[in-house]
């Protein structure tokens, strides 16, 4: 992708990239997550303005056709980071003292309990 590129388009290329690798998988179930809720949003409008919205929104159309079953979900990002540091790069939290890092490390965990009840409660079956 171009550097100009905006993220709601980096956003809506990485869906797209992700249902062109659907029919690879053995299963026929799947959450796409983001953390752009634009992006989210866009692919739920009934007027289409974007050729990249509609290539998605055709593939989904095509999938659930062939009786895949595709949910495309937004998540908040950065959910539970304690500090600047380890949200931009520094990894595993280096340069963080040990209070820091438990607090990180706790809201990782909190993050992936969340993400895992949504997972849960979207798929068939589920509370």
């Amino acid at each position: 992708m171009p550097n100009n590129t905006s993220i709601f388009i980096a956003e809506l290329k990485a869906i797209d990239v992700a249902l062109d690798n659907l029919k690879e998988k053995n299963n026929k179930y799947f959450i796409i997550m983001s953390d752009s809720l634009s992006a989210v949003m866009a692919l739920k409008q009934i007027e289409i303005n974007n050729d990249l919205i509609k290539s998605i929104k055709i593939k989904i159309h095509n999938l659930i056709q062939d009786k895949y079953n595709i949910q495309i979900i937004w998540i908040p990002s950065q959910i539970g980071i304690a500090c600047r540091a380890s949200a931009v790069g520094e990894p595993h939290g280096e340069g963080l003292n040990a209070k820091e890092k438990d607090r990180n490390s706790s809201g990782r965990d909190e993050q992936l309990l969340w993400v895992n009840s949504i997972i849960l409660a979207q798929m068939p079956g589920g509370n």
